[in-house]
C-alpha cells in the first residue's frame, strides 16, 4: 500500500511478523471498521498470577488493536500469586474494554485462589461453573535451609553487613524466631489487603460466611455475594450473546490472521 502523506496515517506494528503498515485513521471510522462486529474477546488466565502472565496479557492486547468487542470475557484457573500483578492485569483489561464500552465478565474455571480472586471479583458480572473451587484467602511462604549441607561440605559461609536487620531468612543459618514473626506479619498483611479489596469490589459480600473457610463451593459463593451467577462462558453466550464469535486473545496465529485480513480490506 502506497503512502503519500505519512502524517495522515497511524503507525501500527504487528507483533506476528514485525511488519509496519500505515492505516488512514478516517478509514478506521468508516463502515469497514465494523468488520469485527459480533465478536467477543476471551482471555484465559492459567497458572500463577505473576509478572510473566501480566506481560503475556499486555502483548496479547497489542494484537487486538482493530477489534472492538461486544464482550470481554476472562476465564480464570489459578492458584493465586501476586496481588500487584493481579491489579496490573485488571487495569490492562479494563483499559482495552473501555475503548469499545464492552462489559467485562469474569468466569471461574477449576480453581480460583487468593490473588486470583481479585481478578474474578473485578468483573462487571462474576460467574462460576458448578464444579469450581473458590477461596483460600491466605498466603504462605516457603524456605529451604542449607546449613547442614554446607557444613557437610566443609564450607564456611558468612554475610558481612551493617545494621541488625539487614540480613533476614539466611538459608545458611538456622531459622530465627524473629524472622518467622516478620514473615507472618507480611502474610497476615497480604490477607487483610485481599479481604479489603474484595469488599471494595463486591460491596454486598457477606464476609463472615467466607473468611474462615479454606475453600468455597459455588452455591455458598453465590449466597455470600462473591459471584453473581453459576454459569460457564459457553452457557452465558448461548443465553445472552447468541451469534457472537469469541476470539481467544492468547492464540496469536488466529489474531494475526484477523488483523492481516483487515489490513487488506482497508488497503
Amino acid at each position: 500500500m502506497k503512502v503519500r502523506n505519512q502524517k495522515q496515517y497511524k503507525k501500527i506494528q504487528f507483533i506476528s511478523n514485525n511488519t509496519i503498515c500505515w492505516i488512514n485513521q478516517n478509514q478506521l471510522l468508516s463502515q469497514d471498521s465494523n468488520i469485527y462486529e459480533d465478536r467477543g474477546i476471551k482471555f484465559q488466565l492459567q497458572g500463577r498470577i505473576d509478572q510473566k502472565l501480566a506481560q503475556q496479557l499486555q502483548q496479547a492486547i497489542k494484537r487486538l488493536y482493530f477489534i472492538k468487542p461486544e464482550l470481554v470475557a476472562i476465564e480464570i484457573n489459578s492458584e493465586g500469586g501476586s496481588q500487584a500483578q493481579a491489579k496490573a492485569i485488571i487495569q490492562s483489561i479494563y483499559s482495552y474494554a473501555d475503548k469499545s464500552y464492552a462489559p467485562v465478565y469474569t468466569f471461574a474455571d477449576q480453581i480460583v485462589f487468593n490473588s486470583a480472586l481479585l481478578i474474578l471479583a473485578s468483573g462487571n458480572k462474576v460467574f462460576s461453573s458448578k464444579y469450581s473451587f473458590l477461596g483460600d484467602f491466605g498466603y504462605s511462604s516457603r524456605r529451604q535451609g542449607y546449613k547442614q549441607f554446607i557444613e557437610n561440605l566443609g564450607i564456611d559461609f558468612k554475610y558481612i553487613h551493617s545494621g541488625e536487620q539487614k540480613v533476614k531468612l539466611n538459608n545458611f543459618e538456622d531459622l530465627k524466631e524473629k524472622d518467622v514473626k516478620w514473615i507472618n506479619e507480611i502474610l497476615v498483611h497480604r490477607e487483610q489487603q485481599l479481604k479489603s479489596q474484595l469488599q471494595i469490589r463486591r460491596p454486598k459480600l457477606q464476609i463472615e460466611q467466607l473468611w474462615d473457610r479454606p475453600m468455597i463451593n459455588p452455591d455458598d459463593a453465590l449466597k455470600a455475594g462473591l459471584i453473581d451467577h453459576i454459569q460457564t462462558l459457553n452457557e452465558q453466550l448461548e443465553e445472552r450473546y447468541h451469534g457472537v464469535k469469541i476470539q481467544d486473545a492468547f492464540k496469536k496465529d488466529n489474531m494475526d490472521k484477523l488483523n492481516e485480513f483487515l489490513i487488506k480490506k482497508l488497503a
